[in-house]
């Protein structure tokens, strides 16, 4: 299993991002004390295009109440965002006023907030950011960090493997700083590591590296930040479950880590402790790593995507596992991608988004609960500026600064107040 971030540019700072983290069908609430637990929700590609819609004032629904259950429904004045990260069971998102909003699932302090309750229904604000100005966020498993516009990082959460990069294994209940890194322009949360890309090209990644994921050549856990060996061109990174992959400056990819479901799309189902080219691929301009699977935005719109294929989250048609690079059916204008087992999602030119894979949590937001094995249209989504996939759930931030959420719900994931599972796209109350 693996989880994947996502990358897409940040236009006010001129800074590529990755996001990761997700779940894995019938893992319900995974136990954490497992190395392989979620996997991942992100995106990746191509760069935001210019708002096409206006942030709308009306009225917000009330807390508790039901929020409105498609996108055209949900005129509201809450909180405009600027991005998204969703992770296992929670969600966060980059405030238009700086703030790092979170909710859902807070089992291991992963909503930052500093108060222990185990769970929150609602967005909550990110402590420990205060006067530390954030580009943007990105969610791993059980842990997530912000990434400052002065090239730093900020982790919460759980810490049990080094994931907050901070030297220690304690689990930090508000955000703290990863120790002895600068110059970062992207970062990725994995399962339980965490990647970031420097501005020379290089990568730096921490915690959980008993299958290679970290890279650093020795297969080991680390604390604090470890370079990847061997990787000096780096333009995207993602970091998954127990693999992480990076695209190139020369338009090709590489993965490390654990390959037992082939998730290195190079033939084989072999471990590698330092970066492996993925066979074939060319012309790469994204790629997000999820759960047992990868996919990869191509420049002429077309997604590859390989790997676990267990629910048809590699989008050809079938569920037969792919060690190579394999045609997602059905897409040929594809911005970015969120990928992972049970499911993936891919943001198109025009605006809205596309899912496939296992629907049984209603993830796929096409109102029912059926499978596809190929990418089905999520319907009344448009003005879509970003998708990021969590376990079984999914949520789209809209050029109009509104977030919509949905799938599985159990632990408040969707942030509409409630716990209540939705098969269609609902507002986060921000």
């Amino acid at each position: 299993m693996k989880v994947r971030g996502a990358v897409w540019w940040v236009e006010a700072s001129a800074l590529i991002i990755a996001i990761g983290c997700g779940g894995r069908l019938g893992d319900s609430i995974p136990d954490p004390s497992s190395p392989v637990n979620p996997d991942g929700g992100a995106e990746i590609g191509n760069s935001d295009s210019a708002p096409t819609s206006i942030f709308d004032a009306a009225s917000l629904p009330e807390s508790g109440s039901d929020a409105p259950s498609r996108a055209e429904d949900a005129p509201w004045t809450g909180q405009p965002t600027l991005q998204l990260a969703a992770g296992w069971m929670y969600a966060c998102a980059l405030a238009a006023d700086g703030t790092v909003r979170c909710w859902g699932d807070n089992s291991y302090s992963e909503l930052g907030d500093g108060q222990g309750e185990p769970q929150s229904s609602l967005p909550v604000v990110v402590k420990g950011l205060e006067g530390f100005t954030v580009a943007s966020v990105a969610a791993g498993s059980y842990h997530a960090c912000a990434l400052g516009t002065d090239g730093t990082v900020r982790c919460w959460g759980w810490n049990k493997f080094g994931q907050l990069g901070d030297g220690t294994t304690v689990t930090r209940p508000i955000a703290g700083p990863v120790s002895g890194l600068g110059g970062v322009v992207e970062i990725s949360g994995g399962s339980l590591h965490t990647c970031a890309r420097l501005d020379d090209g290089t990568l730096r990644c921490w915690g959980l590296g008993t299958d290679g994921q970290v890279g650093d050549g020795l297969g080991t856990t680390e604390l604090s930040p470890a370079a990847v060996v061997g990787l000096t061109a780096a333009a995207g990174v993602s970091a998954g479950d127990l693999i992480t992959c990076a695209w190139l400056t020369n338009s090709t990819a590489d993965c490390w880590g654990n390959n037992a479901e082939g998730e290195f799309g190079n033939g084989t189902t072999t471990d590698q402790v330092t970066p492996t080219p993925v066979i074939g691929l060319t012309e790469v301009v994204g790629i997000s790593a999820g759960s047992g699977g990868v996919c990869a935005v191509l420049s002429d719109g077309t997604l590859r995507c390989w790997g676990d294929n267990s629910y048809g989250d590699v989008g050809d048609g079938t569920t037969s596992q792919r060690v190579l690079p394999t045609p997602v059916a059905g897409i040929t204008t594809a911005l970015d991608v969120s990928a992972g087992t049970p499911f993936a999602c891919a943001r198109l030119t025009d605006e809205t988004v596309k899912c496939w894979g296992d629907n049984s949590a209603g993830e796929l937001g096409d109102g029912t609960t059926t499978s596809h094995l190929t990418a089905a249209a999520v319907p009344g989504l448009a003005g879509v500026a970003q998708v990021s996939k969590g376990g079984q759930f999914a949520c789209a931030r809209l050029f109009d600064g509104r977030v919509l959420c949905w799938g599985d719900n159990l632990e408040g994931q969707l942030g509409d107040g409630t716990t209540t599972q939705r098969l269609t796209p609902t507002p986060v109350l921000l």
